[in-house]
């Protein structure tokens, strides 16, 4: 059981950092309407997963699970202060709806974090009385990251340039599509950990989102 988690990990990990050595984002031909009629964005939690290179000690399914749900919020507040960061400089030509403000609403509606795979996005968009979400799948690696495992992962002694990727999209109220997708990644090093991963990814992401000012127009 155990050389089978090691496996599927490293098989993860190969094919998700294999297509993301570059970032790329993925507007729709329905964006450029959007960019024009949106005012107000909503972050929800993110769909996190967790892998393990060896089942933890002592902990449960159940563990295991709420562990997931609690990343997942603060990935969703560490990409709404990213972006407050970037709005800060007059640089959106969009607000975000505050996130204690968004998890509200979707308590008072009922909606746990486990649910939120039930509907579709465009659909979340109108419960919370936003014009889009953006919305996150990130998978994370829950060990400490050390020169052997990533050398061996990647058959390469230099971890430098390897990423590990997630997936970003944004979608409008009753739209089934998203108007924007975005894949990037971030660099491994030996020091770095899941949380400090997580976090370069976001702060980049609060830099591309596609709802930008000309740049004469922002405050640098």
């Amino acid at each position: 059981m155990k050389r089978l988690i090691q496996l599927s990990l490293v098989l993860f990990l190969f094919t998700n950092c294999q297509s993301s050595f570059f970032k790329a984002a993925y507007p729709s031909p329905a964006f450029e309407h959007a960019r024009n009629q949106d005012k107000v964005l909503a972050i929800i939690p993110f769909d996190v997963s967790n892998h393990y290179k060896k089942w933890p000690k002592g902990e449960t399914i159940e563990t295991l699970k709420h562990n997931e749900e609690m990343d997942a919020y603060v990935m969703q507040r560490d990409l709404y202060r990213y972006c407050l960061r970037v709005m800060s400089k007059d640089r959106y030509t969009v607000d975000f709806q505050h996130v204690n403000v968004t998890n509200k609403i979707l308590m008072e509606k009922g909606i746990a974090y486990r649910d939120l795979k039930q509907f579709k996005k465009g659909e979340l968009a109108e419960i919370l009385g936003v014009d889009a979400v953006i919305s996150g799948e990130v998978h994370q690696v829950k060990s400490k990251w050390n020169t052997f495992f990533v050398s061996r992962l990647f058959n390469n002694g230099n971890q430098q340039g390897k990423k590990v990727n997630a997936r970003i999209s944004i979608h409008n109220q009753g739209q089934k599509r998203p108007v924007w997708k975005y894949n990037n990644g971030v660099s491994v090093a030996a020091e770095d950990t899941v949380l400090s991963l997580s976090r370069k990814l976001l702060r980049s992401v609060a830099d591309e989102i596609p709802y930008q000012k000309e740049p004469e127009k922002a405050v640098r």
